[in-house]
C-alpha cells in the first residue's frame, strides 16, 4: 500500500483520477483498521462473551468456540443485551445472543456440574 499521500496526489492532476485514488485509500484503511481489531474474526464461527473492555467497555473480549482464540470485537457490532457467558453470532450485521446455543451449552454445564458434584 503506498501511503505517500501528498505524492500520489501530486501525480493525479483530474478530479476523477484523484477520487478513485482516494475512494481506493479510504476502503484500505476501513480494512486496514477492522483487521487491526479483531484479525482473527470469522463471521461465521460462534464465540463466548468473557468481558467487556475498555474505557466505557469498547470492546466485548470473545473466545472462539472453534479455534479457542481470543478476539475482540468492537461493542457497536455486539447486540446491546449480550451479557458475560453469553454465546453470539453474526447475523444481520451485528453479533447477537443466539439462544438456542446458550440452553443447549447451558444444559451441557448443569449436567457436567451434577455428574461432578455426585461422586
Amino acid at each position: 500500500m503506498n501511503l505517500n499521500f501528498f505524492n500520489s496526489l501530486e501525480h493525479n492532476h483530474s478530479n476523477n483520477i484523484s477520487n478513485n485514488f482516494i475512494d481506493s485509500f479510504i476502503k484500505e484503511l476501513q480494512n486496514y483498521l477492522s483487521n487491526c481489531f479483531s484479525p482473527d474474526l470469522n463471521k461465521t464461527d460462534l464465540y463466548t462473551i468473557d468481558r467487556f473492555e475498555g474505557d466505557n467497555e469498547v470492546f466485548a473480549v470473545c473466545e472462539n468456540r472453534r479455534t479457542g482464540k481470543m478476539v475482540d470485537i468492537p461493542i457497536s457490532q455486539v447486540s446491546p443485551n449480550a451479557v458475560e457467558d453469553d454465546i453470539i453470532r453474526y447475523k444481520d450485521g451485528i453479533y447477537s445472543v443466539d439462544e438456542e446455543q446458550n440452553r443447549i451449552i447451558g444444559d451441557k454445564m448443569k449436567k457436567l456440574s451434577e455428574e461432578i458434584f455426585k461422586k
